[in-house]
């Protein structure tokens, strides 16, 4: 979630970039539904959201993870990236391997989470831009 900032662009590339917390537990996969409303409400995704102008990465995915369920969390290493488009909007996604150190203790864009086995996520209503990220999930936790 943005917080009314300017979302980063990547350079050389005009895309804007966004990230997304691959939560792993006992080999299964943290994942989020969106509240319902706007469109990708009632969508389950991996948490995360776009980066701000002058922002790591790296420090979106923690920085989300705060701002939208109280936790506490490190990225670990970069999974994989997806292209895809929201609007009139080209997007980078960049999927991160992250550690909670706190648990969530809210839900502030989301209504509900679950732990969900990596073969689950294609029987999901995914957004349609996490999808992307799946080959990675799966690739990881074998």
């Amino acid at each position: 979630m943005s917080r009314g900032k300017p979302d980063v662009e990547e350079p050389g590339v005009g895309h804007r970039v966004s990230v997304a917390a691959i939560i792993r537990m006992g080999g299964k996969v943290f994942i989020a539904r969106r509240k319902p409303g706007g469109d990708l409400g009632g969508l389950w995704e991996f948490p995360g959201g776009k980066c701000e102008i002058g922002e790591k990465p790296e420090d979106t995915v923690v920085r989300e993870l705060a701002e939208e369920f109280g936790a506490r969390a490190r990225v670990v290493t970069a999974l994989g990236r997806t292209s895809f488009v929201h609007g009139s909007r080209d997007y980078t996604l960049i999927g991160f391997e992250t550690v909670l150190d706190e648990p969530a203790c809210f839900l502030l864009e989301h209504d509900e989470t679950a732990m969900v086995e990596p073969d689950e996520l294609d029987g999901l209503d995914f957004a349609p831009s996490d999808r992307g990220l799946f080959r990675f999930v799966k690739g990881s936790c074998r």
